[in-house]
């Protein structure tokens, strides 16, 4: 590869020789190696050295002149594979993934079982998968990466999340099994599988009892092992969120806290980030004390929640991102209640109440639970803010169905319901508000499936989401709020109702597919509750009619209020509930 002897320039000045200063950079003496690479290259513009050269740059993290220098030496080295695949690591490095891929590509063509190619064309393949904004071009990135990387594990995590936010939740329960399988004893994985499976049509409270168990005993063994022995106040009650927001679930989370402060209840919020952002400023005026415990590991929560002497401890995302069920399976207060954003049992043995509902969680289903079931006579309550526009009791001249949903609950059953809808209403149109929907390619893949199944892509309106109150200002145009299924809305439900917007609604077979039912229930509209497809496709249809839509209107405008919306009511039964089971302990 290099000359047997020193060389000698012109003014007599030995140049090392190339297996010397390899020797040197093998032995870690990077800098008399540069100088003696470039020494040779200087005298003789040596190809090699120039190659080891970019390979000295390279690991130091200057990528650039790395590339230079091999770009230089390329024309002239005998090993052409070898070089290009390197010339893609460094392409990599600059952060160059498109030229990557395609120096790896190229390197493959030629020789398909070279290694160093292969690593970094799957390396520029999941660089670029995560760079893009563009959600369906995001799922196609991934679909290309692990089509060679099976074993992938973030990676199919992260695929999963993609077809979710496209609305392929079906499929992408496939991804997130396989990130559990890959990912053996990493609890969240196990927790994003069972969040997946809700989308599954056939998901039931059973099915999903099961996943959860299994999540959770990984977080049983991943707990602190330790005990905390401070006094504890039954009228402090701390909760658990992994951040605080004035987002839609604020309308469900802060009337209940304002109530239970005027009963003389202590509040004490833990929020799962480092800082809580602008829009908590809500939360951080009513609680009595505001933890920001992003920085504190699972110890460090429970020793938090004993010097603030938490008598009880709500769990407000059950095994969402950012849960901290290790710190709820080693205790953080005497008595643990699973209540806000979550829908099924933790599996916890440690939580001892989920707020539940007669139709969300049915006697007959309590065995599937390992917390005790208290049953209010409503799981949310909802107060709108302050800045909501008035509804309207007048019946919209378009016959417009809407969703606000996410689009990840827009489920093949679904879309192919609202389908058949609209080619039994031929005059009406559907209104789908939701995040992503700025996103060209992502209308024309939604609109694809309408297309597929006889509907005009021309009757589908999309809207991206805009502020809270410009998304209830939206109902005011339209006549009838049609609910995702086996995946429920919740905030969306209560939203339309408090709009005076009539909600369809299919019950299904676990806590998050009879959510809106619930709801319906507890309001007396049992009649938009169907219990099958083509009941679901007929009351829709019977609704959409001006007549009977500005009844439904006028009802949900009723001057007493329903209880769905009577906050002081909710909590005074939170309230006693919580109340209850403490006596009994």
């Amino acid at each position: 590869m290099g000359q047997s002897s020193p060389a000698r320039r012109g003014n007599g000045l030995s140049i090392p020789t190339l297996a010397v200063v390899l020797a040197l950079h093998k032995a870690g003496h990077q800098e008399e190696a540069e100088r003696g690479y470039r020494a040779i290259v200087a005298a003789t513009a040596n190809a090699d050295a120039m190659q080891l050269l970019a390979t000295l740059l390279h690991q130091r993290g200057e990528s650039a002149e790395a590339l230079n220098w091999l770009d230089r030496a390329m024309p002239h080295l005998a090993q052409r594979d070898a070089a290009e695949s390197n010339r893609s690591a460094l392409l990599l490095a600059l952060g160059r993934h498109d030229e990557a891929l395609a120096t790896a590509i190229a390197v493959l063509a030629r020789q398909p079982g070279h290694v160093g190619a292969r690593r970094n064309r799957d390396l520029a393949r999941l660089a670029l998968a995560r760079a893009v904004t563009d959600l369906i071009t995001r799922v196609d990135a991934w679909t290309a990466y692990l089509a060679d990387v099976a074993t992938a594990t973030d990676a199919w995590l992260e695929y999963g999340n993609a077809l979710q936010n496209i609305g392929e939740s079906e499929v992408a329960v496939a991804a997130f099994d396989a990130a559990q399988q890959a990912w053996v004893g990493m609890p969240e994985v196990a927790s994003a599988a069972l969040i997946a499976a809700h989308f599954e049509a056939s998901a039931t409270t059973a099915s999903l009892a099961a996943r959860a168990r299994t999540a959770a005993a990984q977080y049983v063994q991943q707990a602190p092992s330790m005990m905390t022995a401070g006094e504890r106040d039954a009228d402090t009650f701390g909760f658990y969120s992994p951040r605080f927001g004035d987002g839609p679930i604020a309308s469900l989370i802060l009337p209940v806290l304002r109530e239970l402060r005027a009963n003389g209840v202590r509040i004490v919020l833990y929020s799962g980030v480092d800082h809580e952002p602008e829009d908590a400023r809500a939360y951080r005026e009513i609680a009595d004390v505001f933890h920001d415990i992003g920085a504190l590991d699972d110890a460090g929560f429970l020793v938090q929640a004993d010097a603030d002497r938490v008598g009880v401890m709500f769990d407000l995302c059950g095994h969402a991102p950012g849960n901290r069920l290790r710190s709820f399976a080693a205790r953080l207060a005497p008595l643990q209640v699973s209540w806000g954003d979550w829908f099924c049992t933790t599996g916890l043995p440690e939580m001892d109440v989920f707020i539940g509902d007669t139709v969300t969680t049915p006697p007959q289903e309590d065995d599937w639970f390992a917390e005790r079931v208290w049953r209010l006579p409503t799981r949310f309550v909802h107060a709108l803010p302050a800045d909501t526009p008035a509804p309207s009791d007048t019946v919209p001249e378009q016959p417009r169905f809407a969703s606000f949903n996410r689009l990840s609950k827009l489920t093949g059953a679904t879309s192919a319901a609202w389908a058949q809808i609209l080619r039994r209403v031929p005059d009406a149109t559907l209104l789908l508000r939701s995040g992503g929907l700025e996103q060209a390619s992502l209308r024309q893949h939604v609109a694809a499936r309408f297309s597929a199944q006889g509907v005009d892509p021309q009757r589908i309106e999309f809207e991206p989401f805009g502020s809270y109150a410009e998304t209830l200002a939206r109902y005011r145009n339209v006549r009838v709020a049609l609910d995702p299924f086996p995946f429920n809305g919740c905030v969306t439900t209560l939203d339309a109702l408090a709009m005076h917007v009539p909600v369809v609604a299919l019950r299904g077979h676990s806590v998050v597919a009879r959510q809106s039912a619930a709801l319906l229930a507890a309001i007396d509209r049992t009649e938009w509750i169907a219990q099958d497809i083509d009941e679901y496709i007929d009351t829709a249809a019977r609704l959409i009619d001006a007549r009977t839509n500005l009844d439904a209107r006028r009802m949900l405008g009723h001057a007493v209020p329903l209880p769905i919306f009577d906050v002081p009511r909710y909590t005074e039964g939170l309230l006693g509930a919580i109340r209850e089971v403490q006596t009994a302990r």
